[in-house]
């Protein structure tokens, strides 16, 4: 398995910077969570 992420950068207008801020967080945590799935999956 490679040891990078892949992702993307999007200008976001500053008005709308909290609502993609929270959007980020839950996907962040999404993320983690099937990431610490595939590290333990090693094991």
């Amino acid at each position: 398995m490679p040891n990078y992420i892949d992702g993307f950068v999007i200008p976001i207008p500053r008005k709308n910077l909290p609502a993609y801020r929270r959007m980020a967080a839950k996907a962040g945590k999404i993320w983690k969570e099937h990431r610490a799935r595939l590290l333990g999956m090693r094991r």
